[in-house]
């Protein structure tokens, strides 16, 4: 019993790593965002704490809230 591939088969299966290979990509590319929107968030909290005019300048609640949602947190 053979277990080579035929070419067929074996184009198949070339298809299908490039299938998950995008895929995994494309994964790697939603995180990517949403790290780069917690790192932003964050900034925001940092600064505003780093602020004399931290009562001044946006409300705490908007800037604690866009992080909440950047690190996926339940509202309390």
């Amino acid at each position: 019993m053979s277990t080579e591939r035929t070419p067929l088969e074996t184009i198949h299966a070339l298809r299908e790593a490039m299938d998950q290979i995008a895929a995994l990509k494309a994964a790697l590319s939603s995180k990517d965002a949403e790290i780069e929107a917690l790192r932003e968030a964050a900034k925001d909290v940092v600064s505003r704490w780093d602020s004399p005019k931290w009562k001044y300048d946006e409300h705490t609640g908007v800037i604690i809230n866009r992080l909440r949602v950047a690190a996926k947190l339940d509202q309390p």
